[in-house]
């Protein structure tokens, strides 16, 4: 024996350790940082190219404020007549041409940075799902015993899609909305530093509004996301037995249960909506109040000449306007963020886990050579979704034994054939082998396996698509190219768990047989409640409650009389029973006769019916085509629970919409006070005009809440 260090790497490859577990339930933002850990050089220099690209956009988004009160400037000048229609239509000519240079640099740096970091997403994602399956199949076979909140394919698809989401554009337009946000207050500081700082009131409560709902919409999150887990799980459960299903007419108990399962979530879910309705409506009260301020003070000091002119008044507003405007849009992506962060989090608590048998790490004692015997000694099991039974107490046995142990189960993988017996070759020499190599060995399993005869008659033969879990075969057939996945790699142990528990008697004779052909030359550890299965075996072992009861061959046990004798007798497995069984081998030959005949109908006709029913599934072009407004009308004649709620939607909408032309009307009107409007008038339009503002602030507040509530409470 040889003992190595222990040794457990860290970082995205291998699980931690386990003392950050909790610390990534608690505090999942600390999960959205560590999703960068997970990068590749080249990945934080692409991520770093983008977030250059994103402030350039930004900026170049704060720099049209400039220009456009420079314009104004013009425009007044021209209406006041100050301006020669030629030396108008030049300065007109100069601001068109900075604008196309600002929408040129605006779209580079865009495309540079949404590329960038939905590339950047990619990798980051795929590195954690990696991370993650490798940490899942790390974990010992009691984790996967327990009641754990969605399967590892559906936490994996699920919560990796949450993440992507909140780390690809969206992460760059964050970065963009806030160098604008910057630029655009230090241009307004330095035309007006005093309307400027009058107008900043804006940005603490912008800043409370975001950031409020926030927290409780991610600890919604954190309680929502498990249902949904155990809901996919649920699902994919029921969808990989729809024939169990469709059979006993179970589709309305199902339907029933899985509703029942989503039920809470929507319960939790609807508690968002009075957040989403302050976070929406809250933002636009905030902004158009802090707009009719503006307004409000700015025309005051154009009044009294504290301002040279409207072009600057104009610079600063918009420049507040639009930092305020880019700050709010960061709130949707906020509830992305969120989301991501706990997703993560439910990713990294597996990643964390320090599993107690971790096939990939190099701790513990290793044999220096396999010496060829497997011996148990006092051994004791319990499962811990049952931990007041023992499976095993004190459990002692001692076998023969080579060097490769293989396991044969049913289960198939959604492959040709031969992929599923190649399978079996990984961890080999054969493995590396050219694929006329492996498919040699294949055939030659399949022989052994009495595999080859119905293989050769599927559509495709060894390259037919067996579907999802082997669905398009027999149980019998599932049995023999699991065997045949199992000795292909020719291994020395062969362990088979209850291989013919769930057949019937037909196919368990053609599964014992190949069985038998199987074990030729081979250790072969059997355990069965089918004692058929055992019956000429060198060794029976007998358990009860855990113990080694009796030891023996089949003959000899069956002539002490005890347990097995009893067990023999249960199942009808005597010595006169066989008598009787080859005293109607006629009456025998017959039914199997019949028996393939059915089998082979069933293939030609059931079985080739479902292959191309599959292929046909995988044409798209095949699915009708519908439209974006066709698809939305369906899905509302579908719910008409919601009805009220999409009518409330279309109205708030409606009121939503109807703020930016009246913003319109609103600009219009101010640009008219500073054309030959005396100081006093110029003070007394402004002030109707700043309280049309607050006006419009309690309508769109009115309108937004009501969309923000409606359209949580339809997405639920």
């Amino acid at each position: 024996m040889e003992k190595r260090a222990p040794s457990k790497p860290q970082g995205p490859d291998n699980p931690s350790t386990a003392n950050n577990n909790s610390k990534s339930q608690s505090k999942p933002s600390k999960g959205l940082f560590r999703v960068f850990t997970y990068g590749r050089p080249f990945d934080y220099a692409v991520q770093l190219v983008g977030i250059v690209a994103a402030i350039g956009s930004g900026v170049a988004l704060a720099l049209v404020n400039v220009v456009i009160g420079q314009f104004m400037d013009v425009f007044t000048d021209y209406s006041n007549k100050t301006l020669s229609p030629s030396q108008f239509m030049v300065q007109v000519s100069k601001f068109c041409i900075y604008f196309v240079y600002i929408g040129i640099a605006r779209l580079v740096c865009t495309y540079i940075y949404a590329t960038a970091f939905t590339y950047v997403a990619f990798n980051l994602t795929r590195s954690i799902r990696i991370s993650y399956l490798r940490s899942a199949l790390s974990q010992e076979i009691s984790f996967f015993d327990q009641d754990k909140a969605g399967s590892i394919s559906m936490q994996a698809t699920s919560s990796g899609k949450l993440i992507q989401s909140g780390i690809a554009e969206k992460l760059g337009l964050v970065f963009q909305n806030v160098s604008t946000f910057v630029a655009a207050f230090i241009i307004a500081f330095v035309n007006q530093w005093k309307l400027a700082l009058i107008t900043s009131c804006i940005l603490p409560a912008l800043l409370l509004i975001i950031g409020g709902p926030s927290v409780p919409d991610a600890m919604l999150d954190a309680k929502i996301l498990p249902i949904y887990a155990t809901a996919g799980k649920y699902a994919e459960s029921i969808l990989s037995s729809v024939r169990a299903v469709k059979a006993f007419g179970l589709e309305s108990r199902i339907l029933d249960k899985y509703a029942s399962c989503l039920h809470d979530a929507r319960v939790l879910g609807n508690k968002k909506s009075p957040l989403y309705g302050v976070l929406f409506g809250g933002q636009c009260l905030v902004l158009y109040c802090g707009m009719g301020l503006a307004f409000w003070q700015g025309i005051g000091m154009v009044a009294r000449r504290e301002v040279d002119g409207f072009g600057t008044v104009f610079t600063v507003l918009f420049s507040v306007v639009i930092a305020s405007t880019t700050l709010t849009s960061i709130a949707p992506h906020m509830v992305a963020f969120s989301r991501a962060a706990t997703a993560a989090s439910e990713l990294f608590t597996l990643i964390d886990r320090d599993s107690s048998i971790n096939p990939f790490s190099d701790s513990g004692l290793e044999p220096g050579e396999v010496s060829g015997v497997i011996e148990i000694q006092g051994v004791s099991f319990s499962y811990p979704t049952r931990p007041d039974t023992t499976v095993l107490d004190d459990f002692s046995l001692k076998v023969p034994a080579g060097k490769v142990t293989a396991l044969v189960e049913p289960v198939l993988f959604n492959g040709t054939v031969f992929e599923n017996i190649s399978n079996g070759l990984v961890g080999t020499p054969w493995e590396t082998a050219s694929y006329e190599e492996q498919l040699e060995r294949v055939k030659g399993a399949a022989k052994l396996a009495f595999a080859d005869d119905f293989i050769l008659t599927l559509p495709h033969g060894y390259d037919t698509r067996i579907g999802e879990r082997g669905g398009l075969l027999s149980g019998g057939q599932k049995q023999r190219v699991a065997i045949a996945r199992s000795i292909v790699s020719e291994p020395k142990i062969l362990l088979l768990d209850e291989a013919t528990s769930a057949l019937d008697p037909h196919a368990e004779g053609i599964v014992q047989r190949t069985l038998d052909s199987a074990s030729e030359d081979r250790t072969t550890i059997v355990i069965a409640h089918k004692l058929a299965t055992i019956r000429n075996a060198d060794k029976i072992v007998v358990l009860s409650k855990g113990k080694t009861v009796e030891q023996g061959r089949h003959d000899e046990l069956v002539a002490l009389g005890g347990a097995y004798s009893n067990l023999v007798k249960a199942q009808s497995l005597s010595v006169s029973q066989n008598k009787e069984d080859s005293d109607e081998g006629s009456e025998d030959k017959s039914v199997k006769e019949i028996g393939q005949t059915l089998s082979v109908a069933r293939h030609n006709t059931a079985e080739a019916q479902s292959l191309l029913a599959l292929q046909d599934r995988e044409n798209y072009d095949l699915c009708k085509k519908t439209g974006l407004f066709h698809t939305i009308f369906k899905v509302a004649w579908s719910t008409p629970d919601m009805q009220v709620w999409y009518c409330v939607v279309i109205v708030a909408c409606v009121v939503g919409a109807g703020v930016f032309p009246g913003q319109a009307l609103l600009l219009a009107s101010i640009t008219d006070i500073f054309t030959g409007t005396s100081p006093s008038e110029m003070v007394r339009k402004g002030n109707f005009i700043s309280l049309m503002y607050v006006v419009m602030a309690v309508g769109c507040f009115l309108g937004y809440f009501a969309m923000g509530w409606s359209t949580n409470i339809i997405s639920q």
